[in-house]
């Protein structure tokens, strides 16, 4: 049986998140993008 992400997509008690090293800091750009947009009224998912 395969355990499913948490919230923020990761896995486990060690916080692993399943992507390439080469996209990591585009994931943490648009998570922050995400942060700030999703406050926004005028963002729409």
């Amino acid at each position: 049986m395969y355990d499913l992400p948490d919230e923020r997509g990761h896995f486990g008690p060690y916080g692993g998140v399943f992507v390439a090293e080469t996209l990591s800091q585009a994931l943490e750009e648009l998570r922050a993008a995400y942060a700030v947009a999703r406050n926004d009224p005028q963002f729409e998912a």
